[in-house]
């Protein structure tokens, strides 16, 4: 390395000139940018490390209110889906005549499709892409369980 004194002075020190394969940089002697450069790295990886929790914070309540969305138009779902049931049933003991076996109804903004299978209902949507199954199994005395698909 090709070092050069130059005449001019920078914070008191003199400047040294520094040539590596044709290029040309100047170099402070003092070690003062050194002190700065640590608590600028400190610094930067604590707003580094607030802003990736910051994300996760963000991230995991936009996943918390979806699922609120979904589990709530689930609930509006399977309480469609009782009182058809029990409208079925109604139909058989009484030997009336039968809503229709499948159905189409739009239930918190998704078309939801029901079908009687007889025991069960099946409900399918879909949702943002994705569809979805809902089975409810049921009897005279009300739904039984819920299976989701």
């Amino acid at each position: 390395m090709n070092t050069v004194r130059t005449g001019r002075r920078r914070h008191g020190r003199s400047v040294k000139k520094l040539r590596f394969s044709g290029l040309e940089s100047y170099r402070c002697s003092a070690r003062r940018n050194s002190y700065i450069l640590e608590p600028a790295l400190i610094l930067f990886s604590l707003v580094l490390l607030f802003s990736s929790y910051l994300a996760l914070v963000i991230q995991n309540r936009a996943a918390l209110v979806a699922a609120s969305d979904r589990s709530t138009a689930d609930l509006l779902m399977i309480d469609r889906a009782k009182a058809f049931a029990g409208e079925r049933s109604w139909s058989r003991h009484c030997q009336t005549i039968a809503p229709a076996q499948a159905f189409h109804e739009t239930v918190a903004g998704k078309n939801v499709l029901f079908k009687d299978e007889s025991t069960r209902i099946v409900i399918t949507y879909e949702d943002r892409g994705q569809k979805f199954k809902m089975y409810l199994y049921y009897d005279d005395n009300g739904i039984l369980s819920v299976e989701y698909d």
